[in-house]
């Protein structure tokens, strides 16, 4: 099914088939990078699961954050993207997703943000965080249908996502509304 890029239907059926288990949230996050870096402009570097350090306790470990994907134009972060395998609640991302975003962002220092989920759609809208220079798009890649996984568009979207390196990195957000 996966090779042919189908989707399995989400509810039951008469023919007996055999199961397999995936970690669906790693799945995810490597299929969308993968989508990142086949869409990316050049000039355009992406990388995956980088570190930063947030908070050091005294007498303990330093922790750390790790976006799933960094988009960057020579040093400088453009774009941050985390994944999400799971459907939106009320078509609004959750506070604690956003106030992840919001870390990313200062952290980074990037400019945008953007929360990649799957659906049967392809909706997306902008937020501004309040009194910041960022904010966080919120994308629902189109990868359920019918007719399985539609990569052409799929692709668009994605594509429609990230910056071009000679323009400002707020400029890009082709078909992202408020």
């Amino acid at each position: 099914m996966i090779l042919d890029q189908q989707v399995p239907a989400l509810r039951s059926g008469r023919t007996p088939v055999f199961a397999l288990l995936f970690d669906m949230n790693l799945l995810w996050e490597r299929y969308v990078a993968a989508l990142f870096r086949r869409c990316r402009a050049p000039g355009l570097e992406v990388s995956t699961q980088e570190s930063r350090a947030f908070w050091k306790p005294a007498g303990a470990s330093v922790r750390t954050v790790r976006p799933d994907i960094v988009v960057r134009h020579g040093k400088q972060v453009q774009l941050i993207a985390d994944t999400k395998w799971k459907l939106l609640d009320q078509a609004a991302p959750s506070d604690a997703d956003l106030q992840q975003m919001f870390a990313y962002n200062e952290l980074f220092g990037a400019p945008r943000a953007v929360l990649v989920y799957p659906t049967s759609g392809g909706v997306a809208r902008r937020g501004e965080y309040a009194g910041c220079g960022h904010g966080c798009e919120v994308v629902e890649l189109g990868v359920f249908g019918d007719g399985g996984i539609d990569t052409a568009a799929t692709q668009r979207q994605v594509a429609g996502l990230l910056p071009q390196p000679s323009a400002p990195a707020h400029v890009g957000n082709a078909g992202i509304g408020s």
